[in-house]
């Protein structure tokens, strides 16, 4: 056989693996999107915000002080709109960004590393669980990972040809609508405009300032209509204690080399998995391996994957967005995470077999990250939920949809403001948000939120349920609650019947019925 056959062999292989790597990768995505899982708590507190608002309304603060770009809001409520506020339906939008950043991840690695780097990197991207999670919760992160791709993919294009307008319109266009659809785009493409700038900056690169400070003024004008419009009013209700993990502190500066290893040695490079407070320290120490390697053979991708770090530690520092305290809020740089953790994997095989018999286990060398995402099918279908509790609640409330005929009504022991006798939402946090979901998406119609009794009126056609809810967070009055309760019955004329559930965890939901005068 001669060499450059047995070469052509070896790449068909390659490449061969990467596409059974990329299609395990959309089945896992495809099944956890299929399985439906139930709502948790996260996740409802930012859909019952597309049950009753219009496109403007979702401008406005968001219930539960939740926060999410315009853009992902409205594909989100015009979803709704189409094809109906169910589960599925909420999560259709991060699904599809989730299966198309599988597609473009692939098509990156081969562009900016070798092609047993890429590989690897495929593998690690495969079965890394935080990017296959979110393609199946009502969350922006699967955008927040599949627009960084395009955009570096966009910056890359011009890196190759860097006098093509037409790449640099399409440049231009997709880091101004990622604004729209993607808090976090701005880093990434702030970094590439930084990091054309840079590589404009030798000899004959001049050229390049003139563009890239245009498109740099289009994107910063974008996001500036976006954060006036609606991120600064979400800004101004959201806990941003929550994130506190994510500020490096500037008051003290000598604790800030500590909180960096902290931070880059747990979620932020937990790929394929890992944990807080060092829990990702292997992927951290084989990402070094690999930025190494790329330094002295590809510097330019090296540049580009770790352009928007100084941008984020600037806006951490300013407390405006968290620096990788979660594997959620850093999705976009799970892209140049897994890149430079496949290049350092692929290293080290290298040094422990020499280069002959490294370049043969490759190959198999991701078999083992090819069986996690087939054991991540596998747990998937056996444990279809993110707690127990999570299912307990959407029985409960599917159980009494069954029980309600076409002409009951429901209330719900809660307010959405502070004037009625029932406590606020907001107080019970995500865990509330959830079975409010399951209330807004199973109710025979339209739910009252903490009537005064007084304004009941007996229904002619069918029954009055009322739905009330605690949990460790939030734990209602009895006293106010039964007080309620027996207003109510007074106003309907009719006792109540009451059913008491437990839940897991300190959580209960009472449903108690009235009965037609």
């Amino acid at each position: 056989m001669s060499s450059a056959t047995a070469l052509g062999r070896g790449r068909s292989t390659l490449a061969n693996w990467g596409l059974v790597l990329m299609f395990a990768a959309l089945a896992w995505r495809a099944v956890r999107y299929a399985l439906v899982f139930p709502m948790w708590g996260d996740e409802g507190m930012l859909a019952v915000n597309f049950y009753d608002r219009s496109f403007r309304g979702l401008l406005s603060t968001l219930d539960y002080g939740q926060v999410a770009p315009p853009g992902f809001l409205w594909l989100q409520l015009g979803a709704t709109r189409l094809l109906g506020f169910t589960e599925p339906v909420l999560r259709l939008v991060p699904f599809l960004a989730g299966a198309a950043a599988v597609v473009l991840f692939w098509k990156l690695s081969r562009k900016l590393l070798d092609r047993r780097s890429a590989l690897m990197s495929m593998a690690v991207f495969a079965a890394s669980f935080y990017p296959t999670r979110y393609v199946a919760e009502v969350k922006p992160y699967s955008l927040d990972l599949l627009l960084a791709l395009v955009i570096l993919l966009a910056a890359w294009g011009l890196h190759e040809q860097p006098r093509a307008a037409g790449r640099w319109a399409a440049f231009a266009a997709a880091a101004a609508v990622s604004a729209w659809l993607s808090y976090p785009s701005i880093f990434i493409s702030g970094g590439a405009c930084l990091w054309l700038l840079m590589a404009g900056s030798g000899a004959g690169g001049r050229g390049r300032w003139g563009p890239v400070l245009a498109v740099g003024a289009v994107i910063v004008a974008s996001f500036v209509a976006m954060y006036v419009l609606a991120g600064s009013r979400q800004r101004a209700t959201a806990p941003a204690s929550y994130w506190s993990a994510g500020f490096p502190p500037m008051s003290e500066p000598w604790k800030i080399p500590l909180w960096a290893l902290d931070v880059h040695t747990g979620m932020m490079m937990a790929y394929p998995n890992g944990g807080h407070s060092g829990g990702s320290a292997v992927s951290f120490l084989l990402a070094v391996a690999g930025g190494a390697v790329m330094w002295r053979t590809r510097r330019a991708a090296l540049l580009l994957l770790l352009s928007p770090l100084p941008l984020m530690f600037l806006a951490a520092a300013l407390q405006k967005y968290p620096y990788g305290a979660s594997a959620r809020v850093a999705q976009h740089v799970a892209p140049a995470a897994c890149l430079l953790i496949g290049t350092g994997i692929v290293c080290l095989l290298r040094r422990v077999l020499g280069e002959r018999r490294a370049v043969r286990a490759i190959p198999i060398a991701v078999l083992p990250f090819l069986v996690v995402a087939m054991a991540g099918i596998a747990r998937d279908v056996v444990r279809p939920y993110h707690s127990e509790a999570d299912v307990i609640v959407r029985d409960i409330i599917t159980e009494l949809r069954e029980m309600s005929a076409p002409g009951d009504r429901w209330l719900v022991y809660a307010s959405r403001d502070d004037s009625g006798r029932a406590p606020r939402y907001s107080a019970f946090v995500g865990m509330g948000g959830r079975i409010h979901f399951q209330i807004l998406s199973h109710a025979p119609g339209p739910v009252q939120w903490g009537p005064d009794p007084s304004s009941v009126a007996p229904e002619a056609d069918g029954r009055t349920w009322l739905i009330a809810y605690g949990n460790r967070v939030f734990e209602p009055d009895r006293e106010e609650l039964e007080a309620y309760v027996t207003d109510l019955s007074e106003a309907l004329g009719s006792p109540p019947v009451r059913g008491r559930h437990d839940l897991p965890d300190g959580e209960w939901i009472d449903v108690i019925g009235f009965d037609r005068d």
